[in-house]
């Protein structure tokens, strides 16, 4: 086989993960994301208070009060956006659509390593550290 037809194949698999409820259900959890204006702006403001906090931590005669105070909102930010609905709905969509592909790239490289399908693949290296154990 060729590599143009296994590029084929990789966009039919592709098509078909767009066509899934879950990767549906991503996109609906992005866009609810992106379109959060006010999570938007904590987010783009957590990123300033974390360079103003490097900023003042990088002076030899950093003001402690003020690291204080910049941590402080960094942490008040940090809060808000890892409790806001919109962040948490787009966080597990994504978790759930990483898992989906690494099933699917899973069964691509036991394919490739000569399994079956359904066939376990232990990831064991000949160490019996690295597979949880010797068998």
């Amino acid at each position: 086989m060729e590599k143009e037809q296994l590029l084929a194949l990789a966009a039919q698999v592709g098509e078909g993960i767009k066509d899934t409820d879950l990767f549906k259900k991503y996109k609906e959890a992005e866009a609810g994301y992106r379109g959060n204006s006010e999570l938007q702006a904590k987010i783009a403001e957590y990123t300033v208070q974390q360079q103003a906090l490097a900023n003042e931590n990088a002076k030899p005669d950093a003001n402690a009060f003020i690291t204080e105070q910049i941590q402080k909102r960094i942490n008040s930010l940090y809060a808000d956006i890892m409790h806001d609905d919109s962040f948490e709905q787009f966080m597990s969509a994504q978790d759930e659509l990483r898992l989906l592909m690494d099933d699917v790239n899973r069964a691509i490289m036991s394919r490739v390593n000569g399994k079956e399908d359904g066939e376990e693949e232990t990831g064991c290296t000949g160490n019996c550290a690295s597979c949880g154990g010797c068998h």
